[in-house]
């Protein structure tokens, strides 16, 4: 089960990571005892969307982390 306090941890660090207010995260899910991954939509420096790409936040040492292209 994801908590209101992981999720917001995974939120506010793609926040930070990827410095887009508008990300759209789906498919949130826990994975083990201290990670999480999911998929992040974001929009370019043009303002279109980059298209969902995956992630992973160790929640222990609040690493992130995205699939490159």
């Amino acid at each position: 089960m994801i908590g209101a306090p992981d999720a917001r941890i995974v939120l506010d660090m793609i926040l930070r990571e990827l410095d887009s207010p508008d990300a759209k995260v789906t498919v949130l899910r826990r994975s083990g005892s201290s990670h999480m991954c999911g998929s992040v939509n974001v929009k370019n420096c043009d303002g279109l969307d980059t298209g969902e790409r995956g992630f992973v936040v160790d929640l222990t040492t609040r690493q992130f982390g995205r699939v490159p292209d």
